[in-house]
């Protein structure tokens, strides 16, 4: 019985963490995307989230749209 619970609880938690780092790489993907196309407009707002993903230590490599790095 205790394992089996183990074994619920470790695929619901780790369907969470997947679900979360889903939606935060699709923003990250966003908001790169914009900083690249409001270069003009050095927008404050997008600067500090910018600023906020990096300083969380996640690695991040910006591609183009055939995924080759930039």
């Amino acid at each position: 019985m205790l394992l089996a619970s183990f074994v619920v609880f470790t695929r619901y938690a780790v369907r969470d963490l997947q679900g979360e780092a889903r939606r935060s790489s699709e923003m990250f993907a966003r908001v790169f995307a914009r900083r690249r196309h409001e270069r003009e407009r050095e927008d404050a707002r997008l600067f500090d989230l910018v600023k906020q993903i990096r300083e969380q230590g996640i690695p991040i490599v910006v591609t183009d749209l055939t995924g080759r790095p930039n």
